[in-house]
């Protein structure tokens, strides 16, 4: 036994005896009630004495929480608390001090954390107080055992878990760098007690753990059952020991536990430290367990596992379309008024390896059959509801704008993705007059510009980073007549010919809706087998890698899923703010003899307008229209 020891069970038996003697006080004497409320302020502070010096000589003492305690508390039961928490692997720095200050207040949050309390805000109330006494209010290492276990369960089938870091980045949380599974038979067992030892003996640099990591952290599962600060531990011979006590986790009678150690680097690892090798290890009966009845044991023979911490990789970000970038379409733009809010483009930016700020980021705008800036008044830059940032177009004479939105300092954290949209308020419409902004004029927009040059993105670690990935939006045409037209379906079904010398046939389907905007549409029933989109028919074509000479033209004809009564026999009619379904229905049949054709049918164009004259050609986005090329033969 060292002399510390035996200094410290010394002062352990004057604690006991100063017990003896307020207990006696009590039991010889009638004392009026407020010598009894300072009596009891006395045994709370040599309750407190008791279980530090019980905590220093690794034996047990139970502290029962009776009070509601905060910052600007003091006394015996602050002290008691402070070393409660202590020896749970809560730092407070200034020790158990007998005041409640931001330290304790800190350490009672992230206790709070770890215990599955919430608010963890730091007040250690009536929930906090439950819990702690449940746990036994225990300040050494054989605390109190969890209420709900059963039978005289031991641990067995020891083993080494899988799924460790061994190469640790800096900033990286939560890296498990150990772990043993352990089975639980003939009953519950309680795991009490976790002795965790790094080794830094084949370290280069620094032989302080915290040079490499900040916490280390226990868990059962996926549940955290204490963290610990790396100073707090105990130091030698270039080895640091973490005991953790108390841990409350559970392993239920004939299941597995998988219990890790897990380790939250620093946020800057330096050069001599970088690439060290650190040993981290359980020992021999690291693991204590206790059944139903309180009986402890120890359980596992040594396993061991080397990790570095290292500068973390550059940090990368990722630019993708987003799932509700807008299709190719038709706006209708006002004669008199500008048209707000249209969206040319929604794109995605994930970070990955390190957190990213977006300090500047240039979008391309292209103008077909217009300049940019006959078209754009300004454009936005928007995250959700939120406009980061607003430009003005100056630029003349340009079919091609690059917009560079600057001083964003839009920070974007490791593995999460921020969704932006480009926002534009467009110019009014004025198609034969003075304005060179006409029906038919489109927008593209797109974060492929040709300043890339202008993106200015950095890692958390101040390096330059080139985003990868581009995303090209997609047309967006202005008419003075809102219409919006998407694909429902596309399908090709072929009937194999029966007799000598007939061709097979296949039936098509391209089924779509047409929506009006704020005037009745009328849609062309012409139905016409070409290229070139017409303003009084619909129009279709085989597909480009089809052998359309091959083929004879069986039937064609367009269909609506529904009637009206102001539909005849050139047109149907969409009323205003209403939508209504069609199908384009063609059959082709192959009629070259000795070779096997190919082809698919695919919509060119939509003749509508605002009467039954027609007048105006819906093209965008209908090169997406098309059925699969099928293949047919003459037998």
């Amino acid at each position: 036994m060292s002399i510390t020891q035996t200094n410290t069970i010394a002062k352990i038996a004057a604690v006991v005896a100063g017990l003896g003697l307020v207990a006696m006080s009590f039991a010889s004497f009638a004392v009026p009630a407020q010598a009894a409320t300072d009596n009891s302020a006395a045994i709370a502070a040599l309750q407190a004495q008791l279980a530090a010096l019980m905590a220093q000589s690794g034996g047990s003492a139970s502290v029962t929480f009776t009070s509601d305690l905060t910052i600007g508390s003091k006394g015996a039961s602050v002290t008691a608390l402070q070393n409660w928490l202590i020896s749970k692997g809560f730092s407070i720095a200034a020790g158990a001090t007998g005041y409640f200050g931001a330290q304790t207040r800190s350490a009672v949050a992230a206790w709070q954390a770890s215990a599955g309390i919430t608010p963890a805000a730091g007040y250690f109330g009536p929930k906090s107080r439950a819990a702690a006494n449940a746990a036994g209010g225990s300040t050494g290492s054989t605390g109190g055992t969890p209420t709900g276990l059963t039978g005289s369960g031991y641990l067995t089938s020891i083993s080494t878990l899988g799924d460790i870091v061994s190469d640790v980045k800096e900033g990286d949380v939560g890296d498990q760098v150990i772990g043993e599974s352990a089975r639980a038979v003939n009953g519950d067992v309680a795991v009490q007690r976790l002795d965790v030892t790094f080794d830094l003996t084949g370290s280069t640099g620094s032989t302080n753990l915290n040079r490499y990591v900040n916490s280390v952290s226990v868990w059962l599962g996926n549940t955290k059952l204490a963290t610990m600060n790396p100073a707090d531990g105990s130091y030698q011979n270039k080895v640091w020991t973490l005991r953790f006590n108390n841990l409350g986790g559970v392993i239920k009678s004939g299941t597995t536990g998988n219990i890790h150690v897990s380790v939250d680097a620093v946020s800057s690892v330096n050069s001599n430290e970088a690439g060290a090798t650190v040993k981290v290890s359980l020992l021999a009966n690291a693991l204590r367990g206790t059944d139903a009845n309180g009986v402890n044991d120890t359980y596992g023979s040594t396993i061991n596992q080397n990790f570095t911490v290292s500068a973390a990789n550059k940090g990368k970000l990722t630019l993708t379309e987003a799932s509700d970038d807008p299709a190719a379409t038709t706006i209708k733009a006002d004669v008199n008024n500008t048209t707000t809010n249209v969206t040319l483009l929604a794109f995605n930016a994930k970070a990955t390896n390190q957190n990213i700020t977006l300090r500047s980021l240039p979008v391309g705008i292209t103008g077909t059959g217009v300049n940019v800036i006959d078209a754009i008044q300004s454009v936005s830059l928007m995250q959700g509801s939120n406009t980061i940032s607003t430009k003005t177009i100056t630029t003349s004479g340009s079919a091609f704008q690059e917009v560079v939105f600057d001083n964003l300092n839009q920070s974007i954290s490791k593995d999460a993705t921020t969704e932006y949209t480009v926002v534009a308020t467009i110019k009014k419409i004025d198609a034969g007059g003075s304005n060179t902004f006409a029906s038919g004029d489109s927008l593209t927009a797109t974060t492929t510009a040709t300043g890339t040059t202008n993106f200015d993105v950095a890692d958390a670690q101040g390096n330059t980073v080139t985003p990868s990935g581009a995303v090209a939006g997609h047309v967006q045409t202005f008419q003075q007549v809102g219409i919006t037209v998407t694909q429902v379906s596309a399908t090709a079904n072929t009937s194999v010919g029966t007799t000598a010398g007939s061709g097979d046939n296949t039936q098509y389907a391209i089924t779509f809706k047409m929506t009006a905007g704020d005037q009745d549409l009328y849609l062309s029933r012409t139905i016409s087998r070409s290229t070139t989109p017409s303003t009084s028919a619909v129009t279709w074509a085989t597909t480009t890698s089809s052998t359309a000479s091959s083929t004879d033209l069986g039937t064609a004809g367009l269909t609506a899923a529904d009637t009206n009564s102001s539909d005849v026999a050139g047109s149907y009619k969409i009323p205003a703010g209403s939508t209504r379904t069609f199908t384009l229905n063609v059959t082709l049949v192959e009629k070259l003899v000795g070779s096997a054709g190919l082809s698919g049918v695919q919509l060119t164009g939509l003749g509508y307008g605002t009467t039954t004259s027609f007048g105006s050609t819906f093209t965008s986005g209908l090169d997406q229209f098309k059925t699969a090329d099928k293949s047919m033969t003459v037998h």
